[in-house]
């Protein structure tokens, strides 16, 4: 054996053994699409809502398929989206006025206005990302365990 050929066998022996340990994908459940779990499955979805109702209908037959909610579950998912839409709404036209605001001081050079403005938008943005933390988490305590652990798998 020469000097070549005993460096190749540990780097092929290690690739051998690293195809026999790789992890078996994990396949949604048969009427969800992978492109759609992809999507859903990002870590930013745990503190988002959808922003319209035709949006938000779409995710909750995404949920739907994927978990198997039943009718009352829906219902109560899609209340709950609801009321977080109309709360983010009101939020998203708050911070729409104050990046007005902020572009007028902005161009008058009032750093004290900025200063301000600044820090109520960043308030503002607190109260959307909390409206919405605070749907999923209303969401989660509609699922049952079982619906929970799958949905946790997915957005891992």
């Amino acid at each position: 054996m020469n000097r070549r050929q005993m460096l190749m066998i540990p780097g092929a022996a290690a690739a051998a053994a690293g195809a026999a340990l790789a992890e078996v994908p994990r396949r949604p459940p048969t009427g969800v699409s992978r492109k759609r779990v992809s999507k859903y499955s990002k870590g930013s979805e745990i503190y988002k809502v959808p922003k319209t109702a035709a949006k938000s209908a779409k995710y909750i037959s995404f949920l739907t398929a994927l978990l198997g909610l039943t009718i009352g579950q829906q219902q109560q998912i899609a209340s709950i989206f609801d009321s977080a839409m109309q709360a983010q709404s009101s939020v998203r036209t708050g911070m729409k006025t104050a990046r007005q605001s902020l572009i007028a001081a902005i161009q008058n050079g009032d750093s004290a206005a900025v200063g301000q403005i600044t820090s109520g938008l960043g308030l503002l943005t607190a109260q959307h990302l909390a409206a919405g933390a605070s749907a999923n988490m209303q969401l989660l305590q509609v699922l049952t365990a079982a619906q929970q652990a799958q949905l946790a798998q997915f957005q891992a």
